[in-house]
């Protein structure tokens, strides 16, 4: 495994650690579905402005790193509390157990002259497959779980496609992986948002037990009938 592989691979895994570890830390708390999507969203701006004014230090590229995971975590419990379901410790733990794994196998891949020479159809290849597997998990087993490893996917596709992004050194690699970190951020807060908001004028907040409308329905709502509510 290359240096570049092995540092992109480590920023991942910290940085999908420290996001579970702040959206567990955020849920301990009574706030309803919207504060966690804005908070997050203050701490992309406030991140964001950080790295203008200062982005000349070497420091700063792994404070982005380290804040957007921890707004990713933040931005992301609004959607367990609009579900109202929350997935246990040992289940984020494995999901990002086998993300990391994940990650090395593709690292461990790259020594593949084919995987090397045809790197974009490589990329994808690999990226539809955990896709395919939470889809798959969402519709026939519990939502909580299986929708985390659904965003997970996010950053690690953030990640896996700077992978492959050219970097002379390890500081360029930093920044791309502080670039990574900003788009999976924006992806994650994009997608809760539409989620709880596209339901918001057709359910009412709080309650228990997972809930949702569309894709994440659990209710017994069949999407492929008309509407009866």
């Amino acid at each position: 495994m290359s240096k570049k592989c092995l540092y992109t691979l480590l920023f991942f895994c910290v940085f999908t650690a420290l996001a579970s570890v702040f959206m567990r830390l955020f849920l301990l708390f009574p706030f309803n579905e919207w504060v966690g999507l804005g908070t997050g969203l203050a701490l992309f701006l406030a991140v964001g402005a950080l790295w203008i004014a200062v982005k000349k230090n070497r420091a700063v590229p792994y404070i982005v790193c380290a804040v957007n995971a921890a707004a990713s975590g933040i931005g992301l419990s609004s959607f367990y509390v609009w579900l109202g379901s929350i997935p246990a410790v040992w289940q984020i733990a494995a999901v990002w157990g086998a993300y990391c794994v994940f990650f090395s196998c593709f690292c461990l891949l790259t020594n593949v002259r084919f995987v090397r020479d045809y790197s974009a159809p490589c990329t994808l290849a690999f990226l539809l497959l955990p896709l395919a597997g939470g889809i798959v998990g969402v519709c026939l087993s519990s939502v909580a779980v299986f929708s985390f490893a659904l965003f997970l996917m996010i950053p690690f596709a953030a990640f896996l496609i700077v992978l492959s992004a050219k970097a002379k050194n390890l500081r360029a690699q930093v920044k791309h992986a502080a670039y990574a970190s900003y788009g999976a951020l924006l992806a994650l807060l994009i997608a809760v948002f539409f989620i709880i908001g596209d339901s918001s004028g057709s359910s009412n907040g709080g309650g228990t037990g997972e809930r949702g409308n569309g894709f994440f329905s659990r209710n017994g709502y069949n999407p492929y009938d008309f509407y009866k509510g």
